[in-house]
């Protein structure tokens, strides 16, 4: 027997469907809006070339036995560096079932999405954040190796005598002896080392009668 609908629910029903279509589109128009603002931020951080990872959460719980949290983050998600969304749930007492999920943050659900725009300002004070932090611990890595490159390749036979302009530091220096003549050079004139000429004269005037004469001092030879 056919289901009797009254003419009221009838035009409920085509007056709802009507509007439920006309939203939808709306959604979609700034599902899709959203879309392409992400796209031309994605687009600035590639120009940076950070390759850092970031995450901050979204939104999160965690009880006696089970946790889940929703994160936004920039990350490498399928090969390509990008604004992502994870979703992340676990157990306490469980950490190997943990289960993580990530999207590019275009691909992500909608409602995680709409959620994480907040965020945004949040993930790039965090990258600056990071990006300081990782610099300065690069620096000091640097100078480590550095050092180590410059003992290594003193014990190698013929070896540069002139080390790399990175490894020009005072302890080096001082340590190796390497660069004498530019320190002796550096003091002259300021109550360092004595000029070459003076030098020259000092080592050359206890020299034995009948040897090889020497030639004169720089200020002594004729213009």
């Amino acid at each position: 027997m056919p289901l009797k609908t009254s003419n009221h629910s009838t035009e409920r029903v085509e007056n709802s469907f009507k509007h439920l279509a006309s939203a939808a589109q709306a959604l979609s128009g700034a599902s899709d809006d959203l879309g392409k603002v992400i796209r031309h931020l994605d687009s600035s951080l590639k120009k940076l070339g950070l390759g850092i990872t970031v995450w901050v959460q979204v939104s999160g719980s965690s009880d006696e036995t089970q946790y889940w949290s929703n994160e936004l983050g920039y990350a490498k998600v399928d090969g390509k560096w990008g604004v992502a969304l994870r979703e992340i749930t676990g157990f306490h007492m469980d950490k190997d079932d943990e289960s993580t999920e990530v999207w590019a943050f275009n691909d992500a659900p909608r409602a995680l999405k709409t959620e994480a725009v907040d965020k945004i300002p949040d993930l790039l004070e965090k990258m600056l954040q990071q990006t300081e932090e990782t610099t300065k611990e690069l620096k000091a890595k640097i100078e480590q190796a550095s050092e180590l490159a410059f003992v290594v390749s003193g014990l190698v036979p013929n070896s540069p005598k002139e080390a790399p302009q990175s490894w020009h530091r005072p302890g080096l220096e001082a340590s190796s002896g390497l660069h004498s003549g530019k320190r002796e050079s550096e003091g002259e004139g300021q109550g360092g080392d004595k000029p070459a000429a003076e030098r020259f004269r000092e080592t050359t005037e206890n020299v034995a009668p009948g040897t090889r004469s020497l030639p004169p001092l720089p200020a002594e030879r004729a213009v």
